[in-house]
């Protein structure tokens, strides 16, 4: 998931390249892996390593005036919210309780995640200064919700669906139909 600084100079994404890939434990499909987060020019020069960590930093995107990059992390054994500049500076956590979070994106000056309890859905932190808490934005305990793309319209897509009936077939747990739009 890589993204483009608003200005459309940067490029930053997560990478495995400095890590050993191994079979992941739960996807037969899919594998475990440890990674970073690297920022570059848009044409592919300079490529920048911003995070050091032994877990999954993943999923980056900048904030709207192009700042701040937020992102989630596996390195406290949970997937949480993390924001830092975008030289690799002030890593913050913003989220430490509550439901698991990752694949952030900002819409309307909200930051917004995927997250799980029993079913995978849609949260927001209130503001994008994240002094409120977090706060229900999307969920419905019959679909599955991941990995958000807001358009400047108001659309939204994302991964998941209606989840299916439990058959031989998807036993792994993997969610729903390929694309929903709400």
């Amino acid at each position: 998931r890589p993204a483009f600084s608003p200005d459309g100079n940067h490029i930053v994404f997560s990478s495995t390249r400095d890590h050993e890939v191994q079979p992941h434990s739960f996807f037969s499909f899919a594998v475990h892996r440890t990674g970073n987060l690297y920022k570059m020019n848009a044409d592919g020069s300079h490529v920048q390593r911003l995070t050091e960590t032994a877990a999954w930093d993943g999923s980056p995107t900048y904030s709207a005036d192009g700042n701040t990059i937020y992102f989630y992390s596996t390195r406290t054994g949970e997937a949480r919210l993390y924001k830092m500049n975008t030289d690799g500076s002030s890593q913050t956590q913003l989220n430490k309780k509550g439901p698991e979070t990752v694949a952030p994106k900002i819409y309307n000056n909200k930051l917004i995640s995927t997250s799980w309890e029993t079913n995978f859905g849609l949260f927001s932190l209130a503001k994008t200064d994240h002094e409120t808490g977090e706060t229900h934005l999307l969920y419905n305990d019959s679909i599955d919700m991941l990995n958000p793309y807001v358009h400047s319209s108001g659309m939204m897509v994302f991964h998941g669906g209606v989840k299916p009936k439990e058959q031989a077939s998807n036993k792994t747990g993997f969610p729903g139909e390929l694309l929903t739009k709400h």
